[in-house]
C-alpha cells in the first residue's frame, strides 16, 4: 500500500514543494523515514505514532517507510508532522487517498511556530501568525533592502519596533498602521540622530536632533519632517 501528502521545505526564503511517500509493506515491523530528514523530522515517526495511539488506531505489523523527496533538499522543522501522518492514513486506508493526494500540507500558523512566508511583492515575513495573519513577532523584508523586526497585531506592524530603510536610516521605537507612530529614535545615514515624537511616519516633536559629530543642535528639528518610508 503506498500513498502520497504534500507539504514545503524551506531553503533560504524559497518554499519547495516535497512530495511525503509513504510504503506499508510486508517486512520486519518498523518505521523510518528518509530523504534528509533532521533530527525534528525523524522524531516525527514517535510523534505521529502517539498520536494515532489517542486516536484509537494501531499501526500494523509490517514496514513503514516514508520518504521525502527530492531526498537532495534537507528537511527541517515539526511541520512535516501533519503531511507524514496523512500519507500514513491514506496508505492504511483510513482516509481517501485522492483527498490526501490532492492536498499541501501547513503546519498550524497559530501554534507559535517561526514560519517564513513569501509574498507576491517579493517581500518575505518570518515570524508568528495568527488566524493567518502576522501577530506576535517577526521580521520583514522587501526586494530594496527595507527591513522591520519587531511586533505585529492581527497583520499590522504595531507595537516596539526596529525598521532600516534603504538610504541607511534606522528607527527604533513605537509603530502603528506599519509607521513610526509615537516616542522613537531615528538615526540617520550620516550618523545624526533624532529622538522625539513621529506622527503618521513624521517627525512632530521638539526633541533637539543631534549631528554626527555628538553635538546637539542649537534649533529645534522642524516639525512635520517625513521619515524614510520603505
Amino acid at each position: 500500500m503506498v500513498a502520497f501528502a504534500y507539504t514545503v521545505a524551506f531553503e533560504g526564503v524559497e518554499a519547495r514543494l516535497v512530495e511525503v511517500q509513504c510504503a506499508v509493506t510486508a517486512g520486519v515491523p518498523g518505521f523510518a523515514i528518509v530523504g534528509l530528514p533532521d533530527k525534528a523530522v525523524s522524531e516525527a515517526r514517535e510523534r505521529v505514532r502517539t498520536a494515532l495511539t489517542g486516536m484509537a488506531i494501531a499501526l500494523p505489523s509490517r514496514r513503514i517507510t516514508v520518504n521525502l523527496s527530492p531526498a537532495d533538499l534537507p528537511k527541517e522543522g515539526s511541520h512535516f508532522d501533519l503531511p507524514i501522518a496523512l500519507a500514513l492514513l491514506a496508505a492504511l486506508e483510513i482516509v481517501p487517498k485522492d483527498v490526501v493526494e490532492d492536498t499541501v500540507a501547513l503546519v498550524d500558523q497559530d501554534s507559535g511556530e517561526i514560519i517564513v512566508k513569501q509574498y507576491d511583492d517579493g517581500g518575505v515575513y518570518e515570524g508568528t501568525f495568527k488566524n493567518g495573519l502576522q501577530h506576535g513577532r517577526g521580521t520583514y523584508r522587501l526586494p530594496n533592502g527595507y527591513e522591520y523586526t519587531g511586533e505585529w497585531i492581527e497583520g499590522e506592524i504595531r507595537g516596539q519596533g526596529i525598521a532600516r530603510y534603504p538610504n541607511g536610516s534606522v528607527y527604533e521605537g513605537e509603530f502603528a498602521l506599519g509607521k513610526p507612530e509615537g516616542r522613537g529614535k531615528i538615526t540617520f545615514a550620516d550618523g545624526g540622530t533624532y529622538e522625539g515624537e513621529c506622527v503618521g511616519g513624521q517627525i512632530t516633536g521638539t526633541a533637539a536632533p543631534t549631528r554626527a559629530s555628538g553635538t546637539t543642535g542649537a534649533s529645534r528639528a522642524r516639525a512635520g519632517r517625513s521619515m524614510p518610508m520603505a
